[in-house]
């Protein structure tokens, strides 16, 4: 069957809509016409029903109805199920509705022959419909989708109960997909997408293993790839608002598909060649078949016994037109292309490894360049370790790299073929000569397996490419690609300016053979060391990598002294393979190095070497999960100075505090441009403004001095030599306090034979200091006397003359200050109380129970009769007893429980308690309110 008839029919795949024809209209040269066709036609809404309207001329000829009508289907033998133009002329020749215009004159004479006319050309054309498909396709026609669901299911069912046999199963399988496209669309029209699913599935399991001829077997897989159907169903359901998740999104059917067109596209390379048949068996006399899934050479004959010789035939024609077929451009990689997209856009990251699929059907379509897709996929394997897998990719990829004569392709797949793949070792040592003949600028043998028209072409390419000149050098970055693992570290996470920074680098080659380079170079932060981090031999020979052992390369250099208290970094390492003679590969790693799976690499490595075959002998190899360290910092010179403070605390407050300071010198050469730093601590800033320092102990400073002295010059010191210095600090206020003394100078010194001039500086010297009052001062006050009226005090005092004093001058005696004052307090009116309140809750909360509870004592020494009555408030409710009377005991109490129920927030007044003592007429009721609490704040 040929491959576009294995096509859904468009009339299938669209929306059917109601024919309507109108005629008798001149929708070209009449504007009313036009005017009328446009009101039918243009901007029609979306809620209005689907209709399709069509302008026929007045002389079309209509699908005539059948003369003679069947009355019963007994002893009638179908020919087929479905007639291919049934659809079409429901559709688009058969009109549900005919509108004539015609143009009267309601004067005209011939008035009744117009009218006689008219009549004749409308016909009514009665349609009988013998399957559930046309029924339910008619349902469509009239929008009632939810009788068409149900005729189609009916349909579906009643295909199924066919009896199948090799003649019709093809009829049987491409009708029960028409329907079953129809369930599905209709379903997700309907917003039920777990039933199409579910439809979709039943389809599957009735159909798949009717597979039918086995030498038409190509046939079952084509038909099976029509998961692709039900993938654009639900992507343009998707379209319309239906939700996808990652695990249920048209992707799955996509790829679904791409796997039964790559089985089918095995089946037809299995085929034999032959010639074609003469004459064609698949040609027919309208040029199309009559019935949907018949043969051509058996149209209408299909349960009658088959002729054997027009059956090969046919067979033959169906295989040779299958292997014609370009499965790989035209199906294959856009059903990938597809699901690729559906997985990346609902993210199902483990699903990009279907780029695999892409890479090779564009290698097996000679699109050689596309099929280097594989390398998405690559990093992936290589990260998780699936050397398997990932040889089979790089040697598909080594072919296209050959075919297309990419040299840098070619060199980076044989390099890491030559690692921890699977290959056999005869096949790595063809590999890694073809490699070390391309590093000499030689063509390359041709790679196995690869198609041999595209060989020849590939070796002219790759002879072009070897006299290209200029291109000769070239840098891979192996960052990611692993039969070259590279670390590099600083053998100290610090190193002292006048120490020299050791460096190394630990190269390892997965390879089964040893593996020369010429140069190796690591390239740092400051590219003013990397010219003393070079391996480069002087002569023509080269350095050799032993197969998994790790070497060893050390590199010294030279820390320049601006550069104290800077951190370096390895930025990169490069090792080049090859020479100038001929083709020169840098290998670049970025950083310290690594490779693309560093994680648990010392576990990884044994296993793999045990895959290899290759035992765990007792070697001497570093730890290489413990190269890490790719930075260290530059710290200046130690000082050889020793620094020693002198002080008697504490300090007195505006005292000039002296702290005494000296230096002396344990270096082998003068210190020069000795600087002292001496004050507060910065860290005592907040006593800055009440603290001074200064050098000069001769005056009191005053508080412009600073609190800190930076950089004071004290001179030079040769080998042994002390200096003495003193310091004064002025503390205004009291407390502790941290001074703190720093010393630095300039040495010249040697390194590696390098002269440089260090700047060491001493570790700073810290001293507390506290601050206190020079005396104290006692007052003592003694209380006034109390005087009564008519009485007196005297006082007698003791005065001394002061030296000096002029015995002919008056002077004065001071000053005799008495001070009094009284104030009269008020007048008061006694009342007896004989009741005493407790106090209540400081506040109580909305909505919550209150209780109070007052408490009433008998004060007095009688009995008293007590009447007691609750007013009620607004902002409470209460419960208790609202009106009581008692008596109360002398010296006794009673107590009265309420509990009250806030209402509403903020200061509240309470329930007034109101008293009454009927026995006791000195207490009013006013002053007893005066003790009660009147408000309470509500939260």
């Amino acid at each position: 069957m040929a491959g576009s008839q294995w096509e859904l029919p468009p009339e299938l795949c669209c929306r059917p809509m109601a024919f309507v024809a109108l005629t008798g209209l001149d929708v070209i040269y009449n504007a009313v016409h036009r005017a009328i066709w446009d009101a039918f036609c243009a901007n029609r809404r979306a809620d209005r029903v689907p209709i399709s309207f069509k302008v026929l001329p007045g002389d079309h000829e209509y699908p005539k109805c059948r003369t003679k009508q069947r009355t019963s289907y007994e002893w009638y033998i179908p020919k087929g199920i479905l007639k291919t133009g049934w659809m079409n002329k429901h559709l688009n020749l058969v009109p549900a509705l005919v509108v004539l215009f015609y143009e009267l004159d309601w004067d005209d004479p011939q008035w009744k022959e117009k009218q006689s006319e008219c009549a004749t050309r409308v016909e009514i054309v009665l349609l009988f419909v013998r399957h559930q498909f046309k029924m339910a396709f008619l349902s469509e026609l009239k929008q009632d989708t939810q009788n068409a669901l149900r005729y189609y299911r009916a349909a579906y069912s009643l295909v199924h109960e066919l009896r199948a046999h090799e003649t019709n199963m093809l009829e049987i399988k491409t009708m029960a997909g028409f329907i079953n496209y129809k369930i599905c669309r209709l379903c997700f029209q309907h917003n039920t997408p777990l039933d199409a699913i579910a439809q979709f599935r039943k389809h599957i399991d009735l159909c798949k293993k009717k597979i039918g001829s086995a030498e038409l077997a190509f046939e079952h897989s084509a038909w099976m790839s029509k998961f692709q159907s039900f993938g654009e169903l639900f992507d343009e359901a998707i379209k319309l608002g239906l939700t996808a998740i990652q695990t249920q999104n048209p992707g799955f059917y996509y790829q679904q598909a791409a796997c039964y067109s790559q089985d089918r596209k095995q089946m037809a390379q299995q085929l034999a060649g032959t010639t074609y048949p003469s004459p064609d068996p698949l040609d027919t006399q309208s040029g199309g078949l009559d019935f949907y899934g018949q043969r051509p050479w058996r149209q209408g004959h299909q349960i009658d016994p088959t002729d054997p010789e027009k059956e090969k035939m046919g067979i033959l024609a169906l295989q040779i037109k299958e292997r014609d077929v370009p499965h790989s451009q035209e199906l294959i990689i856009a059903l990938l292309s597809n699901a690729v997209a559906q997985f990346k856009k609902y993210k199902c990251p483990r699903m990009k490894s279907h780029l695999v699929q892409m890479g090779e059907e564009y290698y097996h379509a000679k699109d050689y360049t596309k099929a280097l897709l594989l390398d998405y996929v690559m990093c992936d394997y290589r990260t998780e370790r699936w050397w398997p897998l990932l040889t089979a990719i790089l040697t598909t990829a080594l072919r296209c790299a050959y075919l297309m004569a990419s040299v840098k392709d070619y060199i980076i797949y044989c390099m890491e073929l030559l690692g921890r793949s699977t290959l056999k070792e005869e096949q790595k040592s063809r590999i890694e000569k073809n490699l070390f003949k391309v590093l000499m600028n030689k063509v390359p043998e041709a790679e196995a397996e690869c198609d041999p028209s595209s060989v020849s072409a590939a070796r002219s390419l790759w002879s072009d490419r070897m006299a290209l000149s200029g291109s000769n050098e070239l840098t891979v970055e192996m960052q990611d690609y692993i039969p070259f693992q590279c670390k590099a570290r600083f053998q100290s996470p610090s190193f002292h300016v006048d120490q020299p920074i050791q460096l190394q680098v630990f190269l390892r080659a997965d390879c089964p053979h040893p593996v020369s380079f010429t140069k190796l170079s690591v390239s740092l932060s400051n590219q003013e060391y990397n010219q003393w981090c070079v391996v480069e031999p002087s002569g023509p020979e080269t350095r050799t990598l032993s197969p998994w052992k790790p070497e060893s390369y050390s590199f010294s250099f030279v820390a320049r002294t601006e550069d104290v208290g800077r951190k370096v970094e390895i930025t990169g390492v490069e090792v080049m393979l090859g020479s100038d003679g001929g083709r020169c590969v840098f290998l670049s790693w970025r950083g310290a190095g690594g490779d693309a799976a560093s994680t648990q690499e010392a576990l990884q490595a044994s296993r793999s070497s045990r895959r290899w075959g290759r035992g765990a002998e007792a070697r001497q190899e570093p730890d290489w999960d413990g190269v890490t360290l790719q930075h260290s910092t530059i710290i200046s010179r130690v000082p050889k100075i020793s620094v020693q403070l002198s002080h008697q605390p504490p300090a007195l407050s505006n005292e000039m505090y002296r702290i005494g300071l000296t230096v002396q010198s344990q270096e082998d050469a003068v210190a020069r441009d000795v600087r002292l730093t001496a004050g507060l601590k910065p860290q005592e800033a907040g006593l800055g403004q009440n603290t001074h320092v200064t050098l000069d102990g001769s005056a009191v400073c005053d508080d412009s001095a600073p609190a800190l002295l930076t950089e004071v010059p004290l001179g030079d010191l040769k080998p042994g030599e002390q200096l003495q210095t003193c310091v004064f600090v002025r503390c205004v206020s009291t407390g502790p306090r941290v001074f703190l003394f720093h010393v630095a100078y300039s040495i010249d010194t040697a390194v590696e034979g390098r002269r440089i001039v260090c700047r060491c500086h001493k570790q700073d010297e810290t001293v507390a200091v506290e601050t206190v009052v020079p005396f104290d001062v006692s007052v003592k006050f003694v209380s006034t006397k109390v005087l009564q009226t008519g009485e007196g005090a005297s006082e007698c005092f003791c005065l001394r003359v002061p030296p000096g004093a002029s015995s002919n001058s008056t002077m004065a005696t001071g000053q005799y200050i008495l001070s009094w004052r009284t104030v009269p307090l008020p007048h008061v009116v006694l009342e007896s109380v004989p009741l005493y309140i407790y106090a209540l809750p400081s506040f109580g909360r909305v909505r919550e129970s209150l209780p109070v509870r007052y408490h009433i004592e008998n004060r007095t020494a009688q009995l008293q009769e007590v009447e007691i009555a609750v007013d009620p408030s607004d902002a409470f409710m209460f419960s208790g007893l609202k009106q009581v009377r008692l008596r109360v005991l002398p010296g006794t109490e009673q107590a009265l429980l309420y509990n009250f129920y806030p209402l509403m927030a903020g200061y509240q007044t309470l329930p007034q308690l109101s008293l009454s003592l009927p026995h006791c007429p000195t207490a009013s009721g006013t002053a007893l309110r005066r003790f009660l609490p009147q408000r309470i704040f509500v939260k």
